[in-house]
């Protein structure tokens, strides 16, 4: 697998114009403990308008001092879910919490709780908010700075067009006890294919069929096949890669992870599910920070290496 110094890869809006642009704010209630949410949009995405939100939790908790607070909710529009989020509020930060998230434009609605866990018995909601506001393009592309958090610096990603152009078939053994057939199936624009076992390019096929016989050693150990797509000129095109394990596991996912020449990291998660799972939620960390969550495929991203100094890893959770 491709990887970059210090990363580690594991199996992670609201004015007509920007002149105009303006953060709005909820009023807390009157009736009880209540969060103040406040939405600003910062720019616009590939995938919609990129606002920082801040929420500002009520003073003088009852909590004890040493307990972790929650503060879970939800991002919705026209009463349907666009994301979920839980946030964990260490004992000495209990005023502010601040997220960059990305939304459609229109009318938003955010709802909030601040939760105390217990040991035994339901957690006791402390405070919550539930608040609309009205999301619009900025006409400003979004730059994140360097002092902004894993969720602001993966907003300026792009979900590639491309997605699905390379696809590994399931290796079958070859008469050779070691050696095992990998055949890609390939779609346009793609011209060549670089077969990778384990982190090494072995081969490269510049002409159909994309077939490789690779030696993987002895199995059932875990090994990973890896295959990269690239155009007729070399540009980057897709990426798929295989766990062959000859002990079915349930459930597989790896990140692949390409570096090319004009500064991007194309990030791929492909997912075996022999067993037809229904997968509700496929999920992209930088170190603790979700930094992308999809609800169906494609599982890919691209966005600026340079935005990943100073993150030590990536992960999944399906």
């Amino acid at each position: 697998m491709a990887k970059r110094p210090a990363l580690l890869l594991l199996a992670f809006f609201v004015a007509a114009a920007a002149a105009a642009q303006s953060t709005q704010t909820a009023q807390p209630a009157q009736d009880g403990a209540s969060i103040a949410i406040s939405l600003d949009a910062v720019g616009d995405s590939p995938q919609g308008v990129v606002a920082r939100i801040v929420f500002r939790l009520p003073p003088g908790t009852d909590a004890p001092p040493e307990t972790t607070l929650l503060l879970q909710g939800s991002y919705m529009k026209d009463g349907i879910v666009l994301k979920n989020f839980r946030y964990e509020i260490p004992p000495d930060r209990r005023d502010v919490v601040r997220t960059t998230q990305t939304f459609p434009e229109g009318e938003i609605e955010i709802e909030a709780r601040l939760i105390m866990p217990l040991d035994e018995g339901a957690p006791v909601i402390m405070a919550k908010s539930a608040t609309k506001f009205t999301v619009a393009k900025t006409n400003k592309p979004f730059t994140a700075s360097t002092d902004d958090d894993a969720e602001a610096i993966f907003a300026e990603g792009v979900v590639p067009d491309s997605v699905g152009a390379v696809r590994i078939r399931a290796p079958r053994r070859d008469v050779a006890p070691n050696l095992f057939i990998v055949n890609v199936d390939v779609l346009p624009p793609v011209k060549r294919v670089e077969f990778w076992v384990e982190g090494k390019k072995v081969l490269a096929r510049n002409a159909p069929p994309f077939r490789a016989e690779l030696d993987l050693g002895k199995i059932p150990k875990r090994v990973e096949v890896r295959a990269i797509g690239y155009d007729e000129a070399g540009r980057y095109v897709d990426a798929d890669a295989f766990i062959v394990n000859e002990r079915e596991t349930p459930l597989e996912v790896k990140i692949t992870r390409t570096v090319t020449p004009d500064g991007l990291s194309h990030f791929k998660l492909s997912i075996q599910n022999p067993k037809m799972t229904e997968l509700k939620t496929i999920a992209l960390y930088a170190g603790p920070d979700k930094i992308h969550e999809w609800t169906r495929p494609p599982y890919a991203l691209d966005l600026p290496s340079a935005r990943l100094n100073g993150v030590d890893f990536v992960r999944a959770s399906v």
